[in-house]
């Protein structure tokens, strides 16, 4: 395979070898008509053909959209320019024609330093940079002196032609306009190379020299062209020169690196140690890398529709690119070595997990069991009075008769009711009064066992504070102990009015078996229902007593 350098020198070598043969059709004479003309022909044909190849090299190499776009708008006004010499030079006759022909010049020789501007600017940027609205400013000069030039024939303000009848290019003056025009076609290079120059951040500075020299010389050739120093001959065919140094600048900034290109695809696979080979379209290797491999052409095939894996450690990937396929290997080792490192990192981690969650279950079940222990001592310190009463009364009572049993069925009843409302006060801070209706239900049921007549009614159905509940069951519960055995009639009733809960009692007693008022206030006195706002009325009438205890809101 032919090294890089040598098909450049090769493709330099053709080119100039048409230049120099174009030229020479330029500058030797033919005697023979034919032969004249046939040259006269030829010499565009070689001109324009040498310029589309090049702007279709321009279009594979250069991968930047805008910088691509501006530089083959070029290359297409200076194919447009190259026509227009063409037409002018041979096919037309007539004046009018043929300076409307040169006027129309102007049009590339305007646009073309300006679109070379834009490119500068452009360069480095990404395909998405949107210029500065600003810059379409520059836009407005270059037009209006297009106008200008084409409509010199009205105002004569580019070119004068004096008092002569026939006006053509070889018989002109240069006016005021013309150099504002050779100023912008100037200035609009030199912005262009210096923005080129600045953005630069290779390190070698003497591949500058080329564009340089280039575009030095383009200055100094468009001076002595409008100088016109002793009519020169080298200074003949204005255009195809210009043309010919657009192309040597912007060429020479792209070998330079100036422009991007990806021309270096040689210089880039020597210097990469990554695993990377192009192919052609035959899967022939075209460019690779110091990493040399080897893979079978099937398994490019199946890369090429997705990455597969040749083993553990390495994958192969592969994509079409222009007149060929890309084909890289991704060195999968270290992230392996990571995966595994991870994965007993996972296993650790849930072994840890594992032991996490059963610490958690087992201080949960510990929690549980704690929280049994202290409602259990609770509700056994809460009931020490009632369960010692219970006891007293078993010890004193060696035999145990009916009544005996009647007085403990109403404890046990008491104790169960209120064993069971502690255990509620720990999940709730409001319950139904149902409760309290159910604890002075079954405590009335238990009452009339012991030949009372118990009668209850409830006309509520609210939810009521817990501790409320409980203090009145407890006084309920001490006027039915210190009372028991001297009423015959036991009326209990429960209502809410005005949002205050109310338990009312009634007791019948026969004459003489009445107790003190002192008594049944010395009963009543309960620390607990005071401090949450409870409050008593006792009324004697006739046998009767009626007691109404009130939990105010």
């Amino acid at each position: 395979m032919m090294p890089k350098k040598y098909k450049v020198l090769r493709n330099d070598c053709i080119i100039l070898f048409f230049v120099i043969l174009a030229m020479l059709m330029r500058y030797i004479s033919f005697d023979n008509v034919f032969y004249r003309s046939t040259a006269d022909v030829i010499r565009p044909l070689i001109y324009i053909g040498m310029i589309f190849l090049w702007r279709e090299s321009i279009k594979r190499r250069i991968f930047i959209k805008s910088v691509r776009f501006y530089i083959t708008s070029i290359t297409s006004l200076m194919i447009f320019w190259m026509i227009l010499r063409t037409m002018r030079a041979i096919f037309f006759d007539d004046y009018f024609i043929r300076r409307m022909l040169w006027y129309s010049y102007y049009i590339p020789m305007l646009f073309i330093p300006l679109l070379g501007l834009f490119f500068g600017i452009y360069l480095g940027k990404s395909e998405r940079h949107k210029p500065p609205e600003y810059l379409k400013v520059l836009w407005i000069p270059a037009f209006i002196l297009c106008i200008l030039v084409l409509t010199n024939d009205i105002h004569q303000a580019v070119f004068s032609f004096g008092s002569n009848k026939i006006w053509t290019s070889k018989d002109y003056k240069y006016e005021t306009m013309y150099f504002v025009v050779l100023f912008f076609n100037i200035i609009y290079p030199v912005l262009t190379l210096s923005i080129i120059m600045k953005k630069s951040k290779l390190p070698n500075k003497k591949i500058l020299i080329l564009p340089n020299i280039a575009m030095f010389t383009l200055i100094i050739y468009i001076i002595i062209y409008v100088v016109n120093v002793g009519q020169l001959w080298i200074i003949r065919d204005v255009t195809v020169k210009i043309c010919l140094f657009i192309m040597i600048i912007i060429e020479s900034c792209i070998r330079s690196g100036l422009i991007q290109s990806n021309d270096n695809y040689e210089e880039l696979f020597n210097a990469c140690s990554v695993p990377m080979k192009i192919l052609n379209e035959d899967y022939e290797t075209v460019y690779n890398t110091k990493a040399d491999m080897y893979i079978e052409k099937k398994y490019i095939k199946e890369a090429i529709k997705e990455p597969i894996l040749l083993n553990r450690n390495i994958k192969v990937n592969a994509m079409p690119i222009n007149a060929g396929y890309m084909v890289w290997l991704d060195n999968l080792s270290k992230m392996n070595l990571l995966l595994d490192k991870l994965n007993i990192l996972k296993g650790q981690l849930l072994e840890k997990n594992i032991l996490l969650k059963a610490e958690i279950e087992l201080e949960k079940r510990k929690s549980r069991v704690e929280e049994k222990n202290k409602i259990i001592e609770k509700i056994m310190s809460e009931n020490i009075p009632s369960l010692a009463k219970m006891n007293n009364i078993l010890e004193n009572n060696a035999s145990l008769g009916i009544e005996v049993l009647k007085r403990l069925c109403i404890l046990g009843a008491y104790v169960k009711r209120r064993c069971n409302l502690l255990l509620l006060s720990y999940d709730n801070e409001n319950i139904s009064s149902k409760e309290l209706e159910y604890c002075i239900r079954e405590s009335m049921d238990s009452i009339s066992r012991c030949n009372i007549n118990c009668n209850f009614t409830s006309e509520c159905n609210e939810h009521i504070s817990i501790k409320h509940v409980i203090v009145l069951y407890d006084l309920f519960e001490n006027v039915v102990e210190c009372m028991l055995s001297t009423f015959s009639d036991f009326n209990v009733n429960i209502f809410i009015k005005n949002d205050n809960l109310y338990l009312s009692m009634k007791l019948v007693y026969n004459m003489g078996n009445i107790p003190l008022k002192e008594y049944i206030n010395q009963v009543l006195n309960n620390e607990k229902f005071k401090d949450m706002g409870g409050v008593y009325a006792l009324d004697y009438i006739e046998n009767e007593v009626h007691i109404t205890m009130c939990m105010l809101k």
